[in-house]
């Protein structure tokens, strides 16, 4: 599990710890978003938020897929739909719905 210290803007430190597998991934062509469901610790509270990563897969010369932050005029609505349906999923489902506010 990956681990990350944030000390934001606030003073008081957050503990991120990322979750090895994805909840849910969305492929909209190229596009995928995929949400991760992670566990932050802030002041002492412990508290899991989702988190959406965006990649656009490829194919490299030698046959391995690979992923870019890169997008092409023609990737960008194909990104935009599959954040929107990261985005649904988020807002409608039962245990994320109240982050959405």
């Amino acid at each position: 599990m990956g681990r990350g210290i944030d000390r934001g803007t606030g003073g008081s430190a957050h503990t991120h710890k990322m979750a090895n597998r994805p909840e849910k991934i969305f492929m909209v062509g190229a596009a995928r978003a995929t949400i991760f469901r992670n566990e932050v610790t802030k002041d002492g509270k412990t508290y899991e938020m989702p988190k959406v990563v965006l990649e656009i897969r490829y194919k490299t010369r030698d046959g391995r897929w690979a992923g870019t932050s890169a997008m092409s005029l023609h990737e960008i609505q194909k990104a935009i739909l599959a954040l929107q349906q990261a985005y649904e999923y988020l807002t409608t489902s039962a245990s994320w719905a109240n982050l959405a506010s």
